[in-house]
């Protein structure tokens, strides 16, 4: 699935991921991984139940909240984005990306100040950003 991802062939990186999953349903990186393919076909919906998937065997990973808030926030579901970026920050403090996306999501509820925060933090994580 990963090769066919890179190789720019969602359908068939789909089905592999499905194929992994079947074989092996206890892996919560193969969720993420489908959820990945299927936010890149917009099927935001479906990433989302993948993410949830991939947050319930492992609820520990930052990167499975993150990608599930962005999936929320494709969606426009802003509330539910800032809470999963909200719980990959607690995770993963200094991951740049969620303070980032956190502001964003912030900024569509007109959260201002809370969007320039999140957004200042990501800068002082990620200068070059």
């Amino acid at each position: 699935g990963t090769l066919n991802e890179k190789l720019n062939e969602p359908d068939q990186a789909l089905q592999d991921f499905t194929r992994a999953i079947e074989l092996d349903g206890a892996n919560g990186s193969t969720f993420n991984s489908r959820g990945l393919v299927l936010d890149q076909l917009q099927r935001f919906e479906e990433a989302v139940a993948d993410f949830t998937q991939a947050i319930q065997l492992d609820g520990t990973n930052a990167v499975y909240f993150h990608n599930r808030g962005f999936s929320y926030r494709n969606l426009h579901r802003y509330n539910e984005a800032i809470a999963d970026y909200t719980r990959a920050i607690e995770l993963n403090p200094d991951g740049a990306a969620a303070y980032n996306n956190r502001g964003f999501a912030s900024r569509k509820l007109g959260l201002y100040l809370l969007a320039i925060q999140d957004y200042t933090r990501s800068l002082e994580l990620n200068p070059s950003n």
